[in-house]
């Protein structure tokens, strides 16, 4: 077992190697050579007739086909919902979802996006994207100028948006943060910004999801933090300590913490209570659908 599952990594870590993903035909070739594999240590007469470490050794191997295939498939259904070169930086309205808290950013505000529905014709947007709302744009005078308010986004509520969308692009810097992976790991297959317009509205105060419900509680929390600690120069900590966001410490918090070796727990002590709170509503989702057939 301990082997089936070193190999089980070992082929996922292995696509993530690959230049290119394995095209569908031979990932299907390898899927039944894995399967046939497999089926055939399954029979009771291969049990007795092969050896012990012979059989472990095969099982090994079709655990790595797995997962390759696995990995592999994946990796080509999360890349297929994609937003089309087409359709970057074009205005697309949109309706769906605010699937994260709003995080305040140096020229506005900025969360993820559920898309549920497209309004314009052929406009193609992938699932999960990520928006900005900027406070301040340039005018024709090169000098910044404040944008007509709108009503303030809350986790949880469904929108009607007029954006514009481009694929997430980062620097090849060595060493330097990866934006493109880190945006495939959170399954943000666009960015982009909201435009003024008079369409943009609210549809919904709150649509009813486990996840949904999760980020309400944490905006809750951290609306509760902001007001309880006002102007106190530790409410950016408590904040980070609670649910992870950091984006309210200070610069110079952040040098004590590298300072110190503790600027790791700003993130990861949020991280837990989160998870814990995404389980227990998963949990609590899970059994709700289910009570009207009981």
């Amino acid at each position: 077992m301990i082997l089936n599952a070193l190999m089980f990594v070992l082929g996922a870590w292995s696509v993530q190697q690959m230049a290119y993903l394995p095209s569908p035909a031979l990932l299907t070739g390898i899927f039944l050579a894995a399967l046939i594999m497999w089926c055939t240590l399954l029979h009771p007469r291969c049990s007795f007739q092969l050896h012990k470490v012979l059989r472990s050794s095969i099982f090994g191997l079709a655990a790595l086909l797995f997962s390759i295939v696995w990995t592999s498939g994946f990796a080509i259904w999360r890349m297929n919902d994609e937003l089309p070169h087409q359709w970057e930086q074009k205005t697309i309205v949109i309706v769906g979802v605010v699937a994260s808290v709003p995080e305040v950013a140096e020229r506005g505000v900025r969360f993820h996006f559920d898309v549920e529905r497209i309004i314009s014709k052929e406009a193609l947007v992938p699932k999960h994207i990520s928006l900005n709302q900027y406070v301040f744009f340039k005018n024709a005078n090169n000098s910044e100028q404040e944008t007509p308010p709108i009503n303030q986004f809350h986790a949880g509520e469904r929108w009607q948006l007029t954006v514009r969308l481009k694929r997430p692009h980062g620097t090849a810097n060595p060493h330097g943060f990866d934006f493109e992976s880190w945006a495939l790991g959170e399954n943000i297959r666009a960015t982009g910004s909201i435009k003024n317009n008079a369409a943009n509205s609210k549809l919904d105060d709150f649509v009813w999801r486990p996840s949904y419900m999760v980020e309400h509680l944490r905006e809750r929390i951290k609306q509760r933090i902001e007001r309880v600690l006002a102007h106190k120069p530790y409410s950016g900590v408590i904040q980070a300590l609670v649910m992870g966001d950091d984006k309210q410490i200070s610069a110079d918090d952040w040098q004590v913490f590298l300072r110190t070796g503790t600027s790791h727990l700003m993130s990861i002590s949020g991280l837990h209570i989160t998870m814990l709170a995404g389980l227990a509503f998963g949990i609590v989702g899970f059994f709700w659908r289910r009570i009207p057939t009981l």
